[in-house]
């Protein structure tokens, strides 16, 4: 890491510390507005939808993700605070590139060796054009590979690591930050609470090695890509194929 960016970095987190009154002030209305959307999206039809995966995402994480940077625009210096660590700086260093790769093996070796998924039919299924996928309308398959691929990571890394484990590991310690924040983000994924937070472990542990949020929002974008493929016995161009591809 360069001089001068780490100068940067220093001046950007000093002019960028954040107060107990604004962060509980914005989660406080975030959270109220977030269950308030969720309690009811299940009889708000946002689109029509003919697919339960679809479903799930659009009712239940769309209103998630809008309520967030909705409720950001209000919330000044929350919203310096988090955006303060975005930056494409770290990109420029080849050791990036090797931390993302790293995280993203992290969080797949693991659970392989811990409830022995088999690695060489996750590859293939990456990689042959010969699965099959349910047919859906053309255009929901782009769709909710940008949702679940590129909206929901920038959401999650900006709500977890940028503000949350950011703000904690300033008050108290990083490792306190860490195990907390990587806990309550296990909580909100039901059915794999442990695998969760240690995934946001590993998203942590590379915001904080490049000192940008962007890494951690493309390793984890990758692994929701990877993660939808493997859940749906679909490689990535049969999952396009209705919308791209006719096979």
């Amino acid at each position: 890491m360069s001089i001068d960016y780490e100068r940067e970095i220093l001046h950007s987190n000093a002019s960028s510390v954040l107060r107990w009154s604004p962060f509980l002030s914005f989660m406080g209305v975030t959270t109220f507005i977030t269950f308030t959307l969720m309690y009811f999206s299940g009889s708000i039809h946002i689109i029509p939808i003919e697919s339960p995966d679809y479903l799930a995402w659009y009712l239940r994480e769309a209103p998630v993700v809008l309520c967030f940077f909705g409720v950001l625009t209000f919330f000044k210096s929350v919203r310096h605070y988090i955006f303060s660590s975005f930056s494409l700086y770290p990109f420029k260093r080849f050791r990036t590139y090797v931390y993302i790769f790293l995280g993203l093996i992290a969080i797949y070796i693991i659970p392989n060796h811990l409830f022995h998924l088999d690695l060489k039919l996750t590859w293939i299924r990456l990689t042959s054009h010969f699965s099959a996928y349910p047919y859906v309308p053309n255009w929901q398959p782009i769709v909710y590979l940008i949702s679940v691929c590129v909206l929901i990571p920038i959401y999650e890394e900006a709500l977890f690591r940028g503000l949350l484990f950011r703000f904690f590991a300033e008050k108290y310690n990083i490792w306190i930050s860490l195990i907390g924040t990587s806990l309550i983000f296990g909580s909100f994924h039901t059915g794999y609470v442990l695998y969760a937070a240690f995934m946001g472990a590993v998203f942590a542990g590379i915001y904080q090695l490049t000192k940008s949020l962007v890494p951690a929002m493309v390793c984890h974008g990758l692994f929701s890509l990877f993660v939808q493929i493997e859940s749906h016995d679909v490689s990535i161009w049969q999952f396009l194929g209705g919308a791209v591809f006719q096979y």
